[in-house]
This record gives structure tokens, C-alpha cells and sequence, in this order.
């Protein structure tokens, strides 16, 4: 009995284990980089419900057709497996244009969210469709008047058999053919309110108007396909359109429009059995990729159809009509077609002969629609005999989303696959809260980014064009722009004495100047416009900067206070005479009418004076660690001596080298000479560094020190 107790026990934590939920893990890092979050290094449980809930990009597409067959418009989210970084969207519209018996119109959006594993990129992309030409009610987002446009399908559909399982591929293609050249006439229709309802173009106005052009038979066309399980896209070139249906794996040019249905009065033929034979011009005729590779949609369909072959027809499709008896509420019908030759079809070799069950004329008065969590329900009366009638329809699938959370001080981080609809949660996996730093630390930087590390080679530079087709690169560790002349890599770096930054000699230009001036403080003179100028590289922000000031007016040059002349007026004599100004000099006015002189006013001279410059220290010089190792399970301790005169240091590991190397970089405060990363990776070796920092800038950053994550 114990061992029996005993394996319930491994069993049920097995079970536990596999199925999904929620769990504490660090098999996963979260990256965060131009606003993408990145979730990498997924446990493999991760990576398994990952590859249950996504999608091709065809896949997402079909289903976006799929949906508009049903009119269900309404926005959805898709998780799309995806080959490398970049989403080749280039088809998407073309694609969907090519299908379904509406004009779909797409937008999409690519959530700031994405989970990677090895060459794979799962995004989460949000799909909104509309019809574009018939009335469409954005409220619900589904077309207006749809349900009287079904009824009215689903009414043809059953009278005239196509539907019917002894019927062959071939024979329903030459059956929607004919009745779409026998029920619908060429031009527009006008609603009740004298608009036109899609211009002829989509298959509202086909149906219950009987008017179409181009673009309403061939709509029409590709509905009577999808009901029936047959392929058939829409195609179209500057001033026609038309389908491509495929029979047999090979595709045929279909044509409603220009097509016919003859019998060539007067040169008549009749197969063995009597029955008139018809032309059916233009219902299945031979395709080649010269002409069609013009057509607006023919790459979009080649791109994802990979097994599109091209089909030929030697002859003409001829035979006798089908004779149909249609059913009613109480009775059933009779369909009987017969092949060119005798009763037996001229592609499968079968009879199609068979009874046609009795149906109602259903309308629709009740249409809810499905959702992710709920039944969808559809109540029908029929307008003849007042049958009512009640379909349930399935509940949608969930439409999941990737969300991801980095774990802070207060919260858990995340990697969860949710419903983007209802919001349950498929999968989840939870990492810890972060350790809130010592009060002589503060953490600054835990965002990863590409780095270069000392030992590179020319394919892992990062380089950039920094103007001129000059190409650059940063090496980090030296703080040193560089870039190639010729077979020598020279140097870009140049110190601009007291201001901590760099230039590289690149120039740049001014533009015209509506107010004030520009003074460039490094050249010793104003800038006029159209003038080039000096820029640098700050190493702290690390962002190129112009170094100049901006003045509204033009600064006091003079260090000195200059002599004026002060004129003094006597009353009596009204002499005047020119004294040297001093600082107690002052100007006397007197009043001719009361010959009382004025209080005197005291003017003091402008005086500038120059501050004494106070000499800074020099920066602090290059540091090294006392101790670096692992001393705890994926930790590294360091410890440092103080540098006298330093106000803070600043502390990075680096994992790997050239572009997909990662860092970390942490500040202390300048009475600090210890600290420790956690959470590393085991068994990779991290390089540490230190610098310094006073009030003349950052020293340089130190020799590397690697430690091994053994623990």
C-alpha cells in the first residue's frame, strides 16, 4: 500500500509539473533595448506552451479570412513564430485581398513585447480587419445587413444541391458558375435610399439585388468556393478581376463576368441520352505564370501558397445543364447531372443523381455572436411555414498575447502568455523581488546594451556613420572612437581641456541664425551662419554635442572697467569742465529758476573684474580591485581601496565580447570600497572594472578582472 501511496504522489508532482501555470523560475532575462522588452533564455516549458499557442504569419492570415467569412471583424491579438528579427509584411494585404467574398482592409500593430529562443521570435501582433466598400456598422464590427445575405446563400446553396457530398469538385465549380450567370446581371444597384451599395463591387449588391461588376462576381465566386471546401482567390489586374480556382492541386481561371452559357441556337448538340449540351465559356480555362505574374495579387499567393501550380484545359467545358427539382418545406427534390457523353460525368466517371432533402426558407432573427468564453446563438424563422430554428455556435479560440515584467524592488517580474480578450492565463512564470541596495549604493543602470570589449576583432565593431561616409567605431573600454585611413586605425579621441569631453574632428553645420548668436567658447569666436563647427563626443551621456553658448546679445568682453568722462555744470558761471571720473565723482544739475541745486546723485562706473581661477585637480587615476571572486552561489564580491579625493566610483561587469556582449554598471558613493553582483549566470566568466571620479572627471577605467561563477 506505501508503494502505491507512493507513486500517486511522483505521478501527481509530475503532472503538477508539465501542465501549465504559475511557477517561480530564473531560467529567464528580461532586456529592455529601443523600447522592445525582450524575454530570452525561456525554460523549456516556456518554450513548449510558446509553440502550442502560436502561428505562422499564414497561418494568422488564413484565419483573418476564416473569420471574415463568418463577419467577425473585431480586433484580435496573435502570437506568430517568426524566423530571425524582422516581420516580412511585404504580402499581408495582397494576401488577404486575394480571398474571401469581402474586400478586407487590414491594420496591425507589433506589440512592444517579444520572447526569443535561438533563431525565433515570438511577437504578439494585433489584427484589425474591415470591409472597405460595402456599409459596415463599426459599432459591433460586422457588415451591415449580413444576416440577409446568409439567408439568402444558404438558401441557393440547399436548392441547388451544391453542397452535396456525391457531387465532385468539377461539378460544383460548373454549378456556381451557371447560377451566377443565369441570377446575376451586370451593373449597379441602388439601396432604398438610392446609394449604391458597394458600386457592384462585393457580393451584398449580387445577392439581393441581382447587379455586380468584376469585383461582385468574382466575390460571389469565392463564397460559393469556401462553403464548399474548394481554394479560390480573387485576382486582378488595372481594369478586371477574376478567380483562380483550383481542381486536382492545379489552378484555372475562372470568369462570371465576360463568361457565357451557350448552346449555339441553330448548331445545337445533345449527348447519348437527348440532353442539350452548353457551353460554359470561360468556367475553367488553362493559366500560365507569364500572364499571371502581372496580376496585383499573384506574388502574395505564390509567397504563401508554396504548391500553386498553373493548370490547362484543351478543350472547352461542355455538357448537359442540371436538372433540378427544387425542395420545399414538406417535400424533397431531385438533382440529375449528366456528363457530355452519356449519364456518367466526363471527370469522375460517377452519376450524380441524388435527392435534394426537404428545407426551409429561414430568415435570420437572432444573431449573437460568439466569444472566447461564451456560445455564439443564431434563431431562424421560416418566412413560409413559420419554423423556427435555433444553432449553436462554437466559442472562438482564446487570442493570446506574451506579457512580460522585469521584477523591482516592490514587485515580482514576469513571463506570462495571457488571453488578450477575457484575460486568462495560459502560462506563467514568476521571478523574484530585486534586493534593495546598501544606503552607500545605489544602483544606476541594470538595462543590458552592446558593448565592445578591449580584444575585438573588425567584425565586431560597431560602426557607424558618423557623417561624410566617415565609419566609426566606440571601443568602450578605451573611451576611444576610432575609424580606418587607409591600412591604419587612427584615433578620433581628443581631450577638450576642463570640460570632460571629446571630439572626434568631425564638423558640422550651423543653421541660420534669427536671433542672437552663436559664440564658440573652443575656437575663441562668434559663429555666423553657414559656418562649420567643432562637435564631441560626452563620454557620461554619451551623445555628440556642439560646444558653444547661445547669446541674445553680445557678452562684455572687457576685464577692466573703462574711463568716462563726467561733465559737471556750474550755476553761476554755467562754465562747464571736464574732470577724470574717480569713484567719488558725481554730476550737479541746477535748476535756473530757483538757482538751488539738486540732491546730488552718485553714478559708480561699471567695473568688471576677473575672478581668480582656482586650479582643479587632476583626475583619478587608474584603480584595480583588491579582491574579486565568487564567494556565494552566482555572485561576485569585489573590494577596493579608497582614492583620496574621489566623490564616487562606478563598478561594470561584462559578459561576452563585439556586438552581443551585455553589461551591467553600478554607482557608489566615494565612502564605499565593497559591493556584489547577484544573480549571474554559473559556469560563464565575467570581466569586472572600476574608476574613480572627482570633480575634474572620470578616471580610467581599470584593467579587466576575471572571475568564473563556479558556485
Amino acid at each position: 500500500m506505501k508503494r502505491i501511496m507512493a507513486w500517486i504522489i511522483i505521478f501527481c508532482t509530475v503532472i503538477v509539473t508539465v501542465l501549465p501555470g504559475g511557477s517561480k523560475a530564473e531560467a529567464y532575462t528580461i532586456t529592455e533595448k529601443g523600447g522592445m522588452r525582450t524575454a530570452s533564455e525561456l525554460s523549456e516549458a516556456a518554450i513548449k506552451v510558446l509553440d502550442e499557442v502560436s502561428v505562422t504569419d499564414k497561418a494568422m492570415l488564413d484565419d483573418v479570412i476564416k473569420r471574415s467569412y463568418e463577419n467577425d471583424f473585431r480586433n484580435k491579438t496573435y502570437i506568430i513564430k517568426n524566423e530571425g528579427e524582422d516581420i516580412d509584411t511585404t504580402y499581408w494585404r495582397q494576401y488577404v485581398y486575394s480571398q474571401g467574398d469581402f474586400r478586407v482592409s487590414l491594420n496591425w500593430s507589433v506589440d512592444k513585447c517579444v520572447a526569443v529562443t535561438g533563431d525565433y521570435h515570438y511577437y504578439t501582433v494585433r489584427m484589425g480587419s474591415r470591409v472597405s466598400i460595402s456599409p459596415f456598422d463599426y459599432a459591433t464590427s460586422t457588415i451591415d445587413r449580413w444576416d440577409e445575405y446568409m439567408d439568402v446563400i444558404r438558401d441557393v446553396e440547399n436548392r441547388i444541391g451544391i453542397l452535396n457530398a456525391d457531387l465532385c469538385d468539377y461539378q460544383k465549380i460548373q454549378l456556381a458558375y451557371t447560377w451566377i450567370k443565369q441570377n446575376v446581371k451586370y451593373g449597379y444597384a441602388s439601396d432604398v435610399s438610392g446609394q449604391h451599395v458597394s458600386g457592384g463591387q462585393e457580393p451584398i449588391e449580387a445577392i439581393l439585388y441581382g447587379y455586380a461588376v468584376c469585383g461582385g462576381y468574382t466575390r460571389v465566386f469565392n463564397r460559393f468556393m469556401h462553403d464548399c471546401g474548394i481554394k479560390s482567390y480573387y485576382l486582378s489586374n488595372v481594369s478586371h478581376a477574376f478567380n483562380f480556382v483550383r481542381l486536382d492541386g492545379k489552378h484555372y481561371k475562372t470568369d462570371c463576368q465576360v463568361g457565357t452559357v451557350d448552346c449555339y441556337e441553330g448548331y445545337e448538340q445533345y449527348n447519348k441520352n437527348g440532353k442539350l449540351l452548353w457551353e460554359l465559356n470561360r468556367a475553367l480555362v488553362g493559366t500560365t505564370k507569364k500572364i499571371s505574374s502581372e496580376l496585383f495579387e499573384y506574388s502574395a499567393i505564390t509567397h504563401y501558397d508554396t504548391e500553386f501550380e498553373h493548370g490547362s484545359v484543351d478543350n472547352c467545358v461542355m455538357g448537359p445543364l442540371a436538372e433540378i427539382t427544387e425542395p420545399t418545406c414538406t417535400t424533397d427534390g431531385t438533382f440529375l447531372k449528366e456528363g457530355k457523353v452519356d449519364e456518367h460525368c466526363d471527370y469522375c466517371g460517377k452519376i450524380h443523381s441524388f435527392t435534394l432533402p426537404a428545407t426551409h426558407t429561414y430568415k435570420t432573427v437572432e444573431n449573437k455572436l460568439p466569444t472566447c468564453t461564451e456560445e455564439g446563438e443564431i434563431k431562424k424563422v421560416c418566412s413560409e411555414c413559420g419554423n423556427e430554428k435555433t444553432e449553436k455556435v462554437a466559442i472562438k479560440p482564446h487570442d493570446y498575447k506574451i506579457d512580460t515584467a522585469d521584477s523591482d524592488y516592490d514587485t515580482e517580474g514576469w513571463f506570462k502568455i495571457v488571453c488578450n480578450t477575457c484575460g486568462k492565463v495560459y502560462y506563467e512564470e514568476y521571478r523574484d523581488k530585486l534586493e534593495r541596495p546598501t544606503q552607500s549604493e545605489t544602483e544606476t543602470t541594470t538595462t543590458e546594451e552592446s558593448v565592445t570589449t578591449p580584444a575585438y576583432q573588425e567584425s565586431d565593431l560597431e560602426k557607424k556613420d558618423r557623417g561624410y561616409g566617415i565609419i566609426t567605431w566606440y571601443d568602450a573600454e578605451k573611451e576611444d572612437w576610432f575609424c580606418k585611413q587607409g591600412q591604419f586605425e587612427m584615433s578620433m579621441k581628443r581631450e577638450i581641456s576642463g570640460n570632460g569631453a571629446y571630439t572626434d574632428g568631425l564638423w558640422v553645420e550651423c543653421g541660420t541664425l534669427d536671433k542672437g548668436r552663436l559664440y564658440d567658447k573652443q575656437a575663441g569666436k562668434w559663429v555666423n551662419a553657414g559656418d562649420s563647427v567643432d562637435c564631441y563626443f560626452d563620454v557620461d551621456s554619451r551623445t555628440w554635442k556642439i560646444y558653444m553658448k547661445y547669446y541674445t546679445e553680445e557678452p562684455q568682453a572687457t576685464t577692466t572697467a573703462p574711463e568716462e568722462e563726467v561733465t559737471t555744470t556750474s550755476p553761476a558761471t554755467e562754465e562747464t569742465e571736464t574732470v577724470k571720473p574717480t569713484q567719488s565723482a558725481t554730476t550737479v544739475k541746477v535748476n535756473p529758476t530757483t538757482e538751488k541745486p539738486q540732491t546730488p546723485t552718485t553714478r559708480k562706473p561699471q567695473v568688471t573684474t576677473k575672478k581668480p581661477q582656482t586650479k582643479k585637480p587632476a583626475k583619478p587615476k587608474q584603480m584595480k580591485f583588491k579582491s574579486a571572486k565568487n564567494d556565494k552561489k552566482k555572485r561576485i564580491s569585489l573590494k577596493w581601496k579608497k582614492v583620496n579625493g574621489a566623490t564616487k566610483y562606478q563598478i561594470k561587469w561584462v559578459l561576452g565580447r563585439g556586438k552581443k556582449a551585455k553589461t551591467k554598471t553600478k554607482s557608489f558613493k566615494g565612502k564605499t570600497t565593497s559591493c556584489a553582483f547577484k544573480r549571474l549566470k554559473k559556469g560563464k566568466t565575467y570581466k569586472v572594472y572600476i574608476r574613480a571620479y572627482n570633480k575634474s572627471g572620470w578616471g580610467k577605467w581599470s584593467r579587466a578582472k576575471k572571475v568564473r561563477i563556479k558556485k
